[in-house]
């Protein structure tokens, strides 16, 4: 992990976006990042977005957007990403009722037909996973992580690992990445306590319990692109102050 490659994503701070979109791009340029990783627009234009992105100095990363969104304006989808700049468009989550072993197979033809659309405006589709991708739905005992990679197409489908859901999910992060080395592109630095992953509550990147060492080294041995910096609960007094810490301790971090 490059400095130059830390993001973070924005709904850590959406409590701030949800106002004030300056504001929030201020702070997050003040703390030292460089990249941003979109989780919506909030009703504002990409042209908005990527002026504002300008005006603080900061590029986009990457982007999360809804399936929906995919499915009913992939054109639209690939003008807001080259207008913000973003190589990347993340699919978030599936809905429950995509989870299972034959809605799985349907969601892989649409996720490889995405990609060829977005392959062909140069750019890159992924797929975020939370901890249910590790429940077992398929007759043959596969997760519906392990479901995904093998359905879908390695080199136009990637995935982006966050390291804490996998961990809450009941599998090792670095383990994950080295086996699907050729199809995780991204990572979130998202943390926690390991002794209390059920609880869901997550803390700036570096500050909780994570083996960052060997997921960190999983993810250089497989090239990973960006690691963006995330936190589902920051402290609601003092969010510039868990952003700041998550950023200086993946610096640290970084070669």
């Amino acid at each position: 992990m490059r400095k130059d490659q830390i993001s973070i994503q924005l709904y850590t701070i959406r409590t701030i976006t949800a106002d004030d979109w300056d504001a929030a791009l201020g702070q997050v340029a003040e703390a030292g990042y460089k990249a941003v990783e979109f989780a919506g627009f909030n009703g504002k234009a990409a042209t908005e977005m990527r002026a504002l992105l300008d005006s603080h100095g900061l590029k986009a990363s990457s982007a999360h957007i809804p399936l929906a969104d995919f499915q009913t304006r992939l054109d639209g989808v690939v003008e807001d990403l080259q207008t913000i700049g973003a190589e990347w468009g993340i699919v978030p989550w599936v809905g429950p009722d995509d989870r299972s072993e034959e809605a799985l197979k349907g969601m892989a033809s649409q996720f490889d037909g995405y990609a060829m659309r977005l392959k062909e405006a140069g750019l890159k589709f992924g797929y975020h996973n939370h901890d249910f991708e590790f429940t077992t739905t398929s007759a043959d005992g596969k997760t519906v992580f392990d479901q995904m990679v093998e359905i879908t197409t390695p080199g136009l489908v990637h995935f982006e690992l966050d390291a804490f859901w996998a961990a809450v999910g009941g599998f090792d992060p670095a383990e994950l990445i080295a086996a699907n080395a050729d199809r995780i592109a991204l990572v979130h630095l998202k943390d926690g306590n390991m002794n209390d992953l059920e609880s869901g509550k997550d803390v700036p990147f570096g500050e909780g319990t994570l083996d960052w060492n060997a997921i960190l080294t999983a993810s250089r041995a497989a090239g990973v692109e960006w690691y963006v910096t995330e936190q589902d609960t920051p402290n609601p007094d003092n969010i510039q102050g868990d952003i700041t810490t998550a950023l200086r301790n993946a610096e640290k971090l970084a070669r």
